[in-house]
């Protein structure tokens, strides 16, 4: 006989649900990353894909402290272009598709970003 059983058993299961509920969720099969809409102009982001894809949130961190901070607006890219420390301005500019590109893939992501508190959301027909 267990002693408390009532508390000791659903503990358990409370305990097994949440180590073993993310490998049950995953089993659902590989993720596929959403169809993201291109960006308007005719050239290459700041990075590579791969690594805007990845690091994008790092990039834009790092920007939002280089410029709040140490007001510094220049960003030298691994391929030696020098970019404008901006969201609007260089970034938004080319991606101007909110829906299409920002929201498909935090929305597949369960992401939900701040970054639409302080800056203005691109608005296109």
């Amino acid at each position: 006989m267990i002693y408390n059983a009532g508390y000791v058993l659903p503990g358990l299961a409370l305990f097994a649900a949440l180590v073993l509920g993310p490998f049950l969720l995953a089993a659902g099969g590989p993720y596929r990353p959403p169809a993201l809409t291109p960006a308007e102009k005719g050239v290459s982001c700041i990075e590579e894909r791969a690594v805007m894809a990845a690091g994008h949130r790092v990039l834009l961190f790092a920007w939002r402290d280089a410029a709040v901070c140490r007001n510094s607006r220049l960003y030298l890219a691994s391929d030696g272009r020098s970019w404008t420390v901006s969201l609007e301005g260089t970034c938004l500019a080319c991606h101007s598709r909110k829906a299409g590109f920002c929201d498909s893939c935090h929305a597949a992501n369960l992401v939900t970003p701040s970054c639409w508190g302080c800056h203005k959301a691109p608005e296109k027909p």
